[in-house]
């Protein structure tokens, strides 16, 4: 848009001198066409000037150049060998001294079973006591002997201790005792089934004997494997 001082000058300028009358009125429109298109052409030369003067343009920013995949992999291998290493995992200790529970609950209920004869012979033979009857004293004979056989296995089966010093395993049963060493290679070790299923046990085998066998009777059978197996991962 032209500025006050644009049309002043517009206006200053000289108009062309009229034509006589004679003159063609087609020669006279284009002379006036010619006017306007050359004054407007000024006009906007000017406002171009002004506006290149008043607003320069900034300085464009240079392009910085990509980084080489060279420079990533440094820049990756340096943040790997800044960062802080892991805390190391701590070894599980040496079980050093383990005293396993005993298992008890087949000589209680044997014992409880015992009890019970006893009492059933003592009323039955002071009934025959009593009534000098021959079928109370054969119920007599009968409980008493049945008592008699209860004690025996009840005596036969004693509580087992196993006790772990160190890599020696001792063995206190009615059989008598047994050290073996888990941590020796030359220590045969068996394991048949699986930890709380039937029929599981650790076999020790013995030259020239007869193995020697752990069963769940003796020891509790996932406590026993989780010693075992820190001296022998492989069973």
């Amino acid at each position: 848009m032209a500025t006050g001082r644009e049309i002043l000058a517009l206006l200053a300028e000289p108009e062309p001198e009229p034509e006589p009358a004679s003159a063609p009125r087609s020669r006279r429109l284009a002379a006036l066409a010619r006017t306007v298109a050359t004054r407007s052409a000024a006009a906007s030369r000017r406002q171009a000037e002004d506006d290149a003067v008043s607003t320069p343009e900034a300085p464009a920013e240079p392009a910085r150049p990509a980084p080489s995949a060279a420079a990533t992999f440094v820049q990756q291998s340096e943040e790997a060998a800044a960062a802080p290493a892991p805390p190391p995992v701590a070894a599980p200790a040496p079980p050093r001294d383990v005293t396993f529970a005993p298992v008890t609950g087949l000589r209680r209920a044997l014992g409880l079973v015992l009890l019970a004869s006893l009492a059933v012979t003592a009323v039955v033979g002071y009934a025959a006591y009593d009534t000098r009857s021959d079928a109370n004293i054969g119920l007599t004979a009968i409980f008493g002997v049945l008592s008699v056989v209860l004690w025996a296995v009840r005596a036969s089966s004693s509580v087992a201790r196993l006790h772990l010093q160190g890599s020696q395993l001792e063995i206190l049963s009615a059989a008598g005792r047994h050290v073996f060493d888990l941590s020796n290679p030359y220590t045969s070790i068996e394991v048949v089934g699986a930890p709380g299923r039937r029929g599981w046990r650790v076999l020790f085998h013995r030259r020239n004997m007869s193995p020697y066998e752990v069963t769940s009777s003796m020891v509790d059978p996932a406590q026993f494997m989780e010693t075992l197996r820190y001296f022998r991962p492989e069973l």
